[in-house]
């Protein structure tokens, strides 16, 4: 889904693995993938893609 959205949006998309945290293990262990914004907001679990556009949109520089 990604994918597709780099070329409007710009994503600063970064990867981090949740099993080497056991804060971060605990707290998103069921909500995979997360998405946070830069206004503080976050998406996760099942993401619709209608939800992760508002988000882009609200978010855009």
């Amino acid at each position: 889904m990604l994918n597709g959205l780099a070329e409007k949006y710009v994503l600063n998309i970064e990867k981090i693995d949740i099993a080497s945290s056991e804060d971060l293990y605990e707290l998103y262990r069921f909500d995979i993938p997360v998405f946070e914004f830069r206004d503080g907001t976050t998406l996760h679990g099942r993401i619709k893609k209608k939800d992760l556009l508002e988000r882009l949109k609200a978010n855009a520089e």
